[in-house]
């Protein structure tokens, strides 16, 4: 029996760590091209106005114990989620973000599949683009560079 020589499975090893890290550092450091972002769209949006630069996409999430809702708002202005109870239409929460340089806006979450939501992005107050989803609680990690207050409207 052959046996391999250390160099080339340590050659092996540190190709598997470069591609390991390659993906992590595109998840928690995503392309901020808009036509990146524009080939991720998530297609079961809808929108008000200006889908060009305001708009939900989809990124692989590596993370098993919470979602991530990913937006982009090239715009410039104050930016807003407003989420709508789906049921009644009512408005239940306002997310309101800090000016930031990115334009890629990740909330993570956990869900609540039995209360259906709408949410939806307005900059300067103007509505943009709305997703359904479930019921999102939301979890603030302030590494990804995203931050926002929650103000629940009852």
């Amino acid at each position: 029996m052959k046996r391999r020589s250390p160099g080339i499975v340590r050659a092996g090893g540190t190709v598997v760590l470069v591609v390991l890290l390659t993906a992590c550092s595109s998840f928690l450091n995503p392309t901020y091209d808009i036509d990146d972002l524009s080939a991720k769209r998530d297609l079961s949006q809808s929108y008000f106005e200006d889908s060009l630069t305001v708009f939900f996409f989809e990124y692989p999430n590596p993370y098993p114990d919470k979602e991530v809702l990913w937006f982009a708002a090239f715009a410039e202005g104050e930016i807003e989620m407003r989420i709508h109870n789906m049921e009644n239409d009512s408005l239940v929460a306002i997310y309101r973000f800090r000016h930031q340089e990115a334009p890629v806006y990740p909330i993570a979450y956990r869900a609540d599949e039995s209360v259906p939501v709408k949410c939806v992005v307005h900059v300067n107050n103007r509505p943009k683009c709305a997703k359904q989803m479930p019921w999102m609680y939301p979890l603030p990690v302030p590494q990804w560079g995203t931050e926002y207050s929650v103000e629940e409207v009852h």
